[in-house]
């Protein structure tokens, strides 16, 4: 009679849940909020990115991507489908209250750029095509534009020195590591390419050689925490805290990028933050933060000196680059 009971229970909830996702499917959402959040509780990732343009602005954006060829799941499958269905209606319905529209459609490819009559100004984006390489692809992006009432120096790191800090001397178990990338004249950022310590994030300064001696410090912190979800917590309390600070103090220069992982996950997790003057492509500061299990691995380096950038995909292994050699951490613990 238990087993019984169980599997009408079983039944009843999966029923429920079709019923829930009947009702979502069926129903017109109204915002690209809305749908960015639909997109989230269905198991998608939503990435953000704050960029403070000037004194005291800053544009916050999301942004949603799939090839479908990389992501074959059923989630994502599912989504491009949900998406298909629901953004063209939303987007249309947009473009007739809009200052600015532009509707493009040929064949598969469907084409859309808005710019809403609203304070904050909002710009959206989304694009839906094929092509051989990548197969279906599908990008939406949703970005505002937003004005604060306070701003702090242009292109100063201190203010995220600062909340790092506190952030670090709260955690029990931290662990510091100093780490040092250089490469001297004449020698070009070394070809890793495919491994672990491919160079990404390449920068060059207006007006340097391009091979000029360039000498990148920082600190690698290891923090190590005890209980499931605690690292996990503990990255989403650090991207709000920078996530408050450079709202209500933009920083001229400043980049946060941050992600929700999606699904049962309703808070966001911190990928970084860095500063660098974009039309003179100088880099002043850049802050890393990689999860892997019960740890959590941030990386500060200081880069206003240098006349070039280029830091190891897989930063929290590398102790040290000089030229093509490298040399890498112990972690164990």
């Amino acid at each position: 009679m238990r087993r019984i009971y169980i599997i009408i229970y079983i039944g009843l909830v999966a029923l429920i849940l079709a019923s829930c996702r009947q009702i979502e499917h069926e129903r017109q959402i109204e915002t690209v909020g809305e749908l960015m959040d639909s997109l989230i509780n269905r198991g998608d990732q939503v990435y953000r990115y704050i960029i403070c343009t000037g004194d005291s602005t800053f544009q916050d954006e999301r942004w949603f991507h799939y090839f479908s060829k990389e992501k074959d799941s059923n989630v994502h499958q599912s989504s491009l489908i949900f998406l298909s269905d629901k953004t063209p209606a939303l987007l249309d319905n947009l473009c007739r209250k809009a200052e600015k529209s532009y509707r493009y459609q040929e064949g598969d490819s469907l084409d859309y750029s808005i710019t809403m009559r609203s304070k904050p100004l909002e710009l959206l984006s989304f694009k839906h095509y094929k092509n051989e390489k990548d197969g279906e692809i599908v990008s939406l992006t949703y970005t505002t534009m937003r004005h604060a009432l306070h701003s702090a120096a242009p292109y100063d790191p201190l203010p995220i020195q600062t909340v790092l800090k506190k952030f670090l001397a709260e955690q029990k178990d931290v662990r510091t590591y100093d780490v040092c990338y250089e490469w001297d004249e004449g020698v070009p950022f070394p070809d890793f390419k495919g491994e672990s310590i491919e160079l990404i994030g390449k920068w060059q300064a207006q007006g340097t050689d391009s091979l000029a001696a360039a000498k990148i410090t920082g600190t690698l912190y290891d923090v190590t925490f005890k209980g499931e979800g605690r690292a996990d917590s503990a990255n989403a309390d650090l991207n709000r805290r920078m996530t408050k600070l450079i709202t209500e103090r933009p920083i001229k220069g400043a980049h946060l990028s941050s992600y929700y992982p999606g699904g049962k996950m309703k808070y966001s997790y911190f990928r970084g933050i860095s500063i660098a003057d974009w039309q003179k492509r100088k880099k002043f500061y850049d802050l890393n933060v990689q999860m892997e299990g019960d740890r959590l691995h941030i990386l500060e380096l200081q880069a206003a000196d240098a006349p070039r950038f280029a830091k190891p995909i897989s930063w929290w292994v590398v102790k040290r680059i000089h030229n093509d050699k490298v040399f890498y951490m112990n972690l164990n613990r």
